[in-house]
């Protein structure tokens, strides 16, 4: 509908400017069809221009919304970094990423896993089992915006018993 809109609206303004070229400036057919065309590109590019800004606008300001369909009951759970980086030919790069570590129970033992820390969020709660939610974005459509890899990320919420979370705050003003 837009571009079909545009194009009208280019070729209306072609004709008037075309119309004003020929009777108010110079009377030359030539230079009449130019001058229209001229302005009919201008038009038709900041048109669509002013088309698109509000979807860029939409887009990075877009969050999609999160539904918690699944959980995973843990038995115990850290916090602790993991690092893993590429080298090759004296060059290279190391990155040291923040993760909660937890166990969970299989058929015969425990299996250990992670999750990222900036992708999850701990609540306290007066639960006795603790237990990890995984939330998966409910739009797939429009999710290829956040990440490169075709989707906003999995967000986890990780619910813990009350008094689970130490809180010590420490300063350390030496002279």
């Amino acid at each position: 509908m837009l571009p079909f809109v545009v194009m009208i609206l280019s070729f209306v303004i072609s004709y008037i400017f075309t119309a004003i070229g020929y009777y108010k400036i110079d009377n030359n057919l030539s230079f009449a069809f130019e001058f229209g065309f001229m302005a009919s590109v201008l038009i038709a590019i900041v048109c669509t221009f002013l088309a698109f800004i509000p979807t860029f606008v939409y887009m990075a300001t877009w969050e999609p919304h999160y539904s918690c369909n699944g959980y995973i009951t843990m038995v115990a759970i850290n916090d602790s970094t993991t690092t893993h980086g590429r080298f090759a030919l004296f060059s290279g790069y190391v990155n040291e990423d923040w993760q909660y570590f937890y166990y969970y129970p299989v058929d015969n033992g425990y299996r250990m896993a992670s999750v990222p820390t900036d992708q999850s969020i701990i609540e306290e709660s007066n639960t006795e089992s603790p237990k990890i939610w995984v939330c998966t974005p409910d739009n797939d459509k429009a999710t290829w915006w956040h990440t490169a890899n075709g989707g906003a990320p999995t967000k986890y919420r990780i619910i813990v018993p009350k008094g689970t979370i130490v809180q010590k705050y420490t300063l350390d003003l030496a002279k």
